[in-house]
């Protein structure tokens, strides 16, 4: 649909083009085209640049073998969005009883204008219940955000979602985090939800909120807080089984700070087993809750050298 969309659009504009590929997804795209030499005209840079970055909603930059130079062969254009930040996500997850579904749900999507959305939900109590809350609140969000809808509509129709399941007692806490991989600036939001956790080579800083959880009130409180993050940054985000493990002691969050000083990798997906993995230490074996790690790396990105629109 992209490429026949690209392709007429550039035809409207004066400037046809053909063998329009498309390869990846959101987020990973790839567009490569052809097109007729423009003596040297820049229309690969003055219309064919600012149509795909309209079209998909995103900064495009650009590769070109300009057919003019080539001696007037077809002109081979490479167009992706220009991302100064990648993701890398890893996550654990452990049922509060054996053979059981746990009941947290996360999710890593990636959003329009660059965008990436970490999400992570806590059902009420654990098991398939709690799954089935936690579910419906993160599909409903990855749903309204990919659409176009702003966070504070799709949060509260989120919550309106919840208190419509029915007379029995449903809630899910709601751990949000939006990463603008063009400049690394990220939108925490919690909604009932623990505190998150930043590490910058051996300094953590903690993200907290004291909002109630969604579904559970008419109306609810939505305060977001910003931070800027730089490449090597470990964003970690917890269920409350993880978060609670010392829930008897003062500061019980503060665990966890102490742990990510400690942790000597840098990768993901280790990041968030080796967090798992303390954290049914620390419980004895006896776990109180279903728990979940979510860890993200922000990475900077091989993205192509070249003219960028958007």
């Amino acid at each position: 649909v992209a490429a026949a969309l690209l392709a007429s659009k550039a035809a409207e504009a004066g400037c046809p083009v053909t063998g329009v590929k498309v390869s990846g997804s959101q987020g990973t795209l790839c567009i490569r085209l052809e097109k007729q030499p423009c003596h040297d005209r820049q229309e690969c840079r003055q219309v064919i640049l600012p149509l795909a970055a309209n079209l998909l909603q995103e900064r495009m930059v650009l590769r070109t073998q300009c057919g003019h130079a080539l001696r007037h062969k077809p002109c081979q254009l490479v167009l992706q969005p220009a991302k100064r930040f990648t993701v890398q996500a890893g996550i654990a997850s452990l049922a509060k009883e054996a053979h059981q579904i746990c009941g947290d749900t996360c999710s890593v999507t990636h959003l329009p204008q660059g965008k990436t959305l970490l999400l992570l939900s806590d059902g009420m109590g654990s098991g398939s219940q709690a799954a089935t809350e936690s579910s419906l609140a993160v599909q409903l969000m990855e749903k309204l955000l990919t659409a176009g809808f702003a966070v504070e509509a799709a949060i509260k129709t989120t919550n309106a979602m919840l208190l419509l399941q029915g007379p029995a007692e449903s809630f899910a806490t709601l751990d949000m985090a939006i990463i603008d991989t063009y400049n690394g600036a990220v939108e925490f939001l919690k909604i009932g939800a623990p505190p998150s956790f930043v590490k910058r080579v051996h300094e953590v800083g903690m993200i907290r909120s004291a909002s109630l959880p969604i579904g559970i009130l008419q109306q609810i409180e939505i305060e977001p807080m910003e931070a800027q993050l730089a490449a090597g940054d470990i964003v970690v985000m917890v269920s409350d089984g993880v978060a609670d493990v010392q829930a008897s002691v003062a500061g019980k969050e503060n665990w966890v700070i102490n742990y990510l000083r400690r942790l000597r990798t840098n990768k993901p997906q280790e990041v968030a087993e080796q967090i798992l993995a303390e954290t049914k230490r620390l419980s004895g074996g006896r776990l109180r809750d279903d728990m979940t790690v979510l860890a993200v790396r922000i990475v900077e990105s091989n993205a192509l050298q070249g003219k960028t629109a958007g």
